[in-house]
Order: structure tokens, then sequence, then C-alpha cells
């Protein structure tokens, strides 16, 4: 639950980093069921497997191109 003290843009910005971490969490773990490593899906998308990772982790976030790929 957000701090009641806190101001909406931290809150927005902490629901922000939830919802990247979130979204990297289930590409991850649809591309592990697949048996795919994060240079295939990298590749397939157009990116580079450090910027997957970095999707994975919530650490960057994913464009709506990227996710429709």
């Amino acid at each position: 639950m957000p701090d009641s003290d806190a101001t909406p843009s931290l809150v927005n910005n902490a629901t922000a980093i939830e919802r990247r971490k979130t979204i990297g969490g289930l590409i991850r773990s649809i591309r592990e069921i697949a048996g795919r490593k994060p240079k295939d899906i990298a590749d397939f998308v157009g990116i580079s497997a450090p910027a997957l990772t970095g999707i994975e982790t919530g650490e960057k976030e994913a464009s709506l191109p990227q996710l429709e790929a």
C-alpha cells in the first residue's frame, strides 16, 4: 500500500516500476517455457540480448511494437 504522504508522482513511478517488473517476468516465463534463450527472442524482436534482459528484469521498458512481436 502506498504511503499516504507519498506524492502522486512517486506513487505513479512506483506503479510503473512494478508494471515493468510484472511484464518482464511474464516475458521471461513465457520464453523459458518455450525453451528459448534470450538471444533467440532478442533477434526475433530486433533488439540486443542485454536489452531483452533489461526488459525481463524490469530495468527497461518494452515498447508496444516490441510487445506485439
